[in-house]
C-alpha cells in the first residue's frame, strides 16, 4: 500500500502530463518537462515510471479503475442500464478535459477496447447480445457494438457544447435497441 507521500507524487507527476498534453503530443513531451512541471526530481519520477508514456498507462489505469469501482457498487448494480450509462456519460462530462485527453489519444489505440471490456460493461452487453445472437456470433456483435457506442462518445465528447449525458446515453441504448431487434 502507498504512503500519502508516494500517492501526493504520482497526483503530481499524472496532473503535470494531462497539463502538457493539452498543448502537445505525448512523443514530444520529456520526463525532464514533467519533472519541472510537477517541480520533482527526474530520479524520483524513474523510481516510479520507466517514462511518460508509462505515466499516461497509470493515468488511463486510474480512470478505468475509477469507473469500474464505481460500477460494482452495490447501489449502481441496482440500477438500470439507462442509469448506469447516464452516470458514466455524466462522470465522462465531468472530467471533460482528462476524459478528451484519454478518448483522442492516439498513442494506446487499445484505451477505447479496455475502457468497453471493464467486466462491468462487458457483463451488461454481454447479457444483451447473449439472447439474440449464435455464440459465434456474439463477439462480432459486441465489437460492433462496443466500437460503435465509442466513436458516439468520442464525437459527443469532443463537441463545444454537448447534450446533456441522459440524451447521449438514451441515443446509444436506442441505438443498440435497435441492432438487437
Amino acid at each position: 500500500m502507498e504512503n500519502q507521500r508516494i500517492r501526493l507524487t504520482k497526483q503530481l507527476l499524472r496532473e503535470s502530463l494531462i497539463d502538457l498534453l493539452a498543448d502537445n503530443s505525448i512523443h514530444k513531451i520529456s520526463v525532464r518537462e514533467i519533472c519541472d512541471k510537477a517541480q520533482i526530481n527526474r530520479t524520483t519520477f524513474y523510481k516510479y515510471y520507466g517514462s511518460p508514456y508509462d505515466l499516461l498507462r497509470d493515468i488511463e489505469d486510474t480512470v478505468l479503475e475509477q469507473i469500474e469501482t464505481w460500477l460494482s457498487g452495490k447501489a449502481n448494480q441496482e440500477m438500470d442500464d439507462m442509469r448506469q450509462l447516464t452516470q458514466i456519460a455524466a462522470f465522462m462530462n465531468e472530467n471533460l478535459s482528462l476524459c478528451r485527453l484519454l478518448i483522442n489519444n492516439t498513442v494506446d489505440s487499445q484505451f477505447a477496447q479496455r475502457l468497453l471490456r471493464l467486466p462491468n460493461i462487458q457483463r451488461l452487453l454481454g447479457e444483451q447480445l447473449s439472447g439474440e445472437y449464435q455464440e459465434e456470433d456474439i463477439e462480432y456483435m459486441y465489437q460492433f457494438v462496443v466500437n460503435g457506442g465509442f466513436f458516439m462518445i468520442k464525437s459527443w465528447i469532443n463537441k463545444d457544447v454537448r447534450e446533456a449525458p441522459e440524451k447521449i446515453a438514451a441515443l446509444l441504448l436506442r441505438s443498440v435497441g435497435k441492432i438487437l431487434e
